[in-house]
């Protein structure tokens, strides 16, 4: 078979075509192939840093939580003012169920105030009594639970 029979020979080779642009690749990949490895390369060490400092406790430090208010420290019109000033009124009409919703409510809040725990079971009574008596309003009525 002489050289000029040979199929193969007119052909370009692979290698040879890559150098002269024909192929899947532009020749400008070069220049795609730098940007893509510079886009990587950034990617990584946002997440590298960002992993490294979130355990840093230098890095990102929380605030200090606000102290409890002790019992007896709140003023002429806060939480400790309202419970005294609705209990007297519940002396006076026990049976008025907003007044023992906002009472159940106020105790709720002085168990946050405070971080003492037996508020917590004085609300849950004056609610479940402020929804025994008015089961029909939707204001005494417990939140449901998930």
């Amino acid at each position: 078979m002489s050289p000029a029979a040979s199929p193969r020979r007119n052909q370009p080779s692979v290698r040879g075509a890559a150098r002269q642009g024909v192929g899947l690749l532009p020749t400008t990949g070069g220049l795609a192939r730098g940007i893509a490895i510079l886009l990587v390369t950034a990617l990584v060490g946002l997440l590298a840093g960002h992993f490294l400092l979130a355990g840093d406790a230098t890095a990102a430090a929380p605030a200090p939580a606000a102290a409890p208010v002790p019992v007896g420290a709140g003023g002429a019109g806060g939480t400790e003012a309202t419970v005294a000033r609705l209990q007297e009124q519940l002396r006076a009409s026990p049976d008025q169920p907003a007044l023992l919703t906002r009472l159940g409510t106020a105790y709720l809040t002085r168990a946050r105030e405070t971080a003492d725990p037996s508020w917590y079971g004085k609300a849950a009574a004056t609610l479940q009594r402020s929804q025994a008596l008015d089961r029909a309003n939707p204001q005494t009525a417990p939140t449901p639970r998930p």
